[in-house]
């Protein structure tokens, strides 16, 4: 944390601990709304799209200035959006590596969740790892956000796809949308990012999934198609242990050619648990899409063949335990 953010955290922790008494937390939270799924899937885009077409709280990049503080920040973000000139500051569907722009861009907020999931994503975080008092705080926070919003609040934060378990203990009305996505696809975007972002070639990026170090001494791209294929399979399983009617699966392929269509099932889906959303902004016709090969000839080749690999020792793990088998999306 810089020392200008130090020095306003300091500064406005009296303010903080007014705005905690004075919002009144009300006794029921209606959802709130959890965007899922693995890194280079899709889910800033549809984050993305979610706040543009609905009316609905979410932490903004204006957040990243107040860590610790979200009562007093999220106050000040819905000053700015209350603003009209705040829709200026909006650029609805930009972004690079999950990261948004603009300061009322929407925000992954890892700070927010920091302050009660452990550091770190080695590992499934239940229930069961979260103290009460940690799991009453997070709802009492989540609360205070809906009650300042006066709609109900979605977040996006990639690592969550290791939490489902334990929102749901936290939030038994949660609703949940995952977003799924040809593995090769995200393993090649996946591979590009650690390229790009990392000084060499062996560092993980993003979310590492449960067992990630069966292929720590593995080649690059055979880590990424495990990354791929581990954190879907975690998703699709982690979802099936949820009660039926809190989760709805949307392609990333299909959103892109047919976004309003897609919000459209997501908004009935929703009205079904009783989250209704006022309309906003309405989606462009079609997103642009590319699933082509952007990898030499021979390293795409070798990523296919990996990707196909890790499906295979999953569906055997599956169908040993009577488990269906793994139906990513082409």
């Amino acid at each position: 944390m810089g020392l200008a953010r130090k020095v306003l955290k300091y500064l406005l922790t009296p303010a903080e601990l007014l705005c905690q008494q004075t919002v009144e937390i009300p006794e029921e939270v209606a959802g709130p709304v959890f965007i899922v799924g693995p890194p280079r899937s899709g889910t800033t885009l549809f984050y993305q799209s979610f706040i543009h077409r609905f009316q609905v709280g979410y932490l903004s990049n204006v957040m990243d200035w107040f860590p610790g503080r979200p009562c007093v920040g999220y106050k000040i973000q819905k000053l700015l959006l209350n603003r009209k000139s705040a829709t200026s500051q909006v650029e609805p569907f930009r972004s690079q590596y999950g990261k948004t722009t603009g300061l009322l861009g929407p925000y992954e907020a890892g700070p927010f969740w920091y302050q009660w999931f452990p550091h770190g994503d080695d590992g499934i975080i239940t229930g069961a790892d979260l103290t009460s008092q940690n799991q009453n705080a997070m709802r009492r926070a989540v609360a205070r956000l809906q009650r300042i919003s006066g709609t109900p609040v979605v977040f996006k934060n990639v690592y969550n796809i290791l939490r489902i378990d334990a929102l749901h203990t936290v939030f038994p009305t949660a609703l949940f949308i995952s977003i799924v996505r040809n593995p090769v696809e995200i393993a090649q975007s996946i591979l590009l990012a650690r390229r790009k972002e990392r000084s060499d070639s062996v560092s993980w990026w993003s979310v590492r999934p449960p067992n990630w170090q069966l292929v720590s001494d593995q080649p690059p791209i055979d880590q990424v198609a495990f990354q791929a294929v581990s954190l879907m399979q975690l998703m699709k399983t982690s979802f099936s242990l949820l009660p039926q009617g809190h989760h709805i699966q949307i392609a990333y392929k299909q959103f892109c050619f047919d976004p309003e269509g897609n919000m459209h099932e997501v908004d009935k889906f929703l009205a079904r648990k009783n989250v209704s959303l006022k309309k906003h902004h309405r989606l462009p016709e079609k997103f642009p899409y590319s699933g082509n090969p952007k990898l030499a000839p021979d390293e795409y080749e070798h990523l296919k063949q990996s990707v196909g690999k890790f499906l295979e020792m999953q569906n055997e793990i599956l169908k040993s335990f009577g488990a269906s088998d793994v139906d990513f999306p082409a």
